[in-house]
């Protein structure tokens, strides 16, 4: 006998919830959670969802403590509590949220971890109890490798904090070249998802930082630019000699959803208006923009009040041959 498919998922949930111990989880949390899961399966089954059952802070604890002592289980329930319907998008960052929270109480424990050992080897008493830490250590991060593996993290890319733990995770790689936090060891687990959003995130951060200077950071002089040249400092990287270096801090800016192209060609117009036809010739003059001096030609014209200023514009930027 085969059972309808919405029967096979309401018995499947409620085996994962039958394997899960009692002492992570209460009994009136997998009652919650299995009735849940039923509203879910019940309203896709007939494709009509009047309203979107609520989740509850009570279950917070619990699936924490759950995703704590047994990953694979939690991973799994929380796997089929997550519903790809726009409705359920504040229900489904409640689930996600809480992967994000212990990643971050991980982190904290191998910050405190690193600060217990350092504080040992200044005190010179390193032998006593390094090798429970080292211990702990690795299994903290096995437990972090763990997490990325298996975290579903789709709806987290949007947001900030997301960013900031990706960034942590990337401080600790660079602190801890070998050993148990190696950069290899958490691509391994990053790639080890189904999905690459999160490894493809992290690798966008780690771009940033090894480009060194961001475009925010740059901006801070003016922290409102309103061309793409908000400094002469920019303007200087920009138009650096070195194509290689100039073009890191224009994929940067480029990252911030701007178009090189377009933007240059409004900052050129500004220059030519406010009279400084120099920064025009100097930010042209890079063979990557070369191709836009017709153009800038063409809108700066009218801004060219006097007869020398308006020489110095066709001879620098209009090819007679």
């Amino acid at each position: 006998v085969e059972f309808p498919e919405f029967v096979q998922k309401k018995i499947e949930f409620r085996l994962l919830l039958q394997s899960c111990n009692k002492e992570h989880v209460p009994l009136d949390c997998l009652q919650d959670l299995d009735y849940y899961h039923s509203k879910i399966v019940e309203d896709s089954r007939s494709n009509i969802l009047e309203t979107v059952p609520d989740v509850s802070m009570a279950w917070i604890n619990p699936l924490k403590t759950l995703i704590r002592n047994q990953p694979r289980h939690a991973h799994a329930i929380i796997h089929c509590l997550i519903v790809s319907d726009a409705r359920f998008t504040s229900n489904n960052l409640f689930f996600y949220n809480l992967y994000l929270d212990r990643l971050k109480d991980q982190l904290h424990g191998l910050t405190t971890l690193e600060n217990t050992l350092k504080r040992m080897t200044d005190l010179g008493e390193l032998d006593k109890g390094a090798e429970n830490i080292l211990r702990r250590y690795s299994s903290c991060c096995k437990s972090v490798h763990e997490m990325l593996a298996a975290m579903d993290v789709q709806s987290l890319t949007a947001q900030s904090e997301i960013d900031e733990t990706l960034m942590n995770l990337l401080y600790k790689v660079q602190n801890n070249p070998s050993g148990s936090f190696a950069k290899g060891s958490l691509y391994s687990a990053l790639l080890a998802h189904p999905s690459l959003c999160l490894f493809k995130r992290f690798s966008d951060i780690e771009t940033e930082y090894e480009l060194g200077n961001s475009f925010k950071s740059l901006s801070e002089v003016s922290p409102s630019p309103k061309f793409f040249v908000p400094s002469e400092s920019l303007l200087t990287r920009t138009c650096d000699k070195d194509r290689h270096s100039a073009w890191k801090l224009l994929y940067l800016y480029a990252r911030e959803d701007h178009h090189i192209l377009e933007d240059v060609v409004t900052t050129c117009v500004e220059f030519a208006q406010h009279g400084d036809l120099d920064k025009v010739i100097e930010i042209l003059s890079c063979e990557e923009f070369s191709p836009l001096k017709v153009l800038v030609l063409l809108l700066a014209w009218p801004y060219c009040h006097t007869c020398d200023s308006a020489q110095t514009l066709l001879d620098s930027l209009w090819h007679r041959e």
